[in-house]
């Protein structure tokens, strides 16, 4: 189950990504319109924020995927050598 999980989660996390920057740009343009200031900066602004949050939470998912599988490996190594 556990397995099925990680393994879940590391397909869903480009997704997970793309979302973010998605919701960002669009509180972004709905920010800007309420500042009157154009939409389109907004979004620009909103999406390079979405961006960095992306990378941020999404990198860590990545790399905590990448932990659990060279972990993994170790054990069937140790099992291995027995």
């Amino acid at each position: 189950m556990n397995h099925f999980l990680a393994s879940m989660v590391s397909g869903l996390n480009a997704v997970i990504a793309v979302l973010i920057i998605i919701v960002f740009a669009g509180i972004g343009a709905a920010a800007s319109d309420q500042a009157q200031a154009s939409p389109l900066v907004g979004l620009i602004l909103g999406g390079l924020s979405g961006l960095v949050v992306a990378t941020l939470v999404c990198g860590l998912l990545a790399l905590m995927i990448d932990i659990r599988n060279t972990l993994r490996e170790l054990v069937e190594l140790s099992r291995t050598t027995k």
